[in-house]
């Protein structure tokens, strides 16, 4: 047990494997069920709606940290080449409706911005 005056203390070995396979237990169980419950429980309307912006939401919440940087002035462009890719990937998802094409786009937006600027 972890001295409460020190809780700065490193983890055994042990500590490390039981909390690596409790966590890989955990995660199996909570992917399993939803396999393994698929077409047994009906999801709420409400719900199946809602998990349609868990894409989008993801995509963004991996892509706004590449394009800012936290400053200790406020937010700023990490490259300029970074933040008129995503401006343009924002259009081009805003117009296709398709996040494939908004990755694909984006992408290719940057490395051409990186090149030209």
């Amino acid at each position: 047990m972890p001295d409460p005056q020190n809780l700065a203390q490193p983890l055994s070995a042990a500590e490390v494997w039981l909390a690596i396979l409790l966590t890989g237990l955990g995660t199996f169980l909570l992917r399993f069920s939803m396999l393994a419950l698929h077409g047994r429980i009906q999801l709420p309307e409400r719900l199946l709606e809602a998990l349609k912006f868990l894409p989008p939401a993801i995509l963004a919440a991996l892509v706004l940290p590449a394009l800012y940087r936290s400053d200790p002035m406020g937010w700023a462009p990490r490259q300029p080449a970074h933040l008129l890719a995503g401006i343009l990937a924002i259009g081009i998802a805003w117009r296709t409706r398709n996040m494939l094409a908004t990755i694909l786009g984006g992408m290719a937006a940057m490395w051409l911005l990186e090149l030209w600027l």
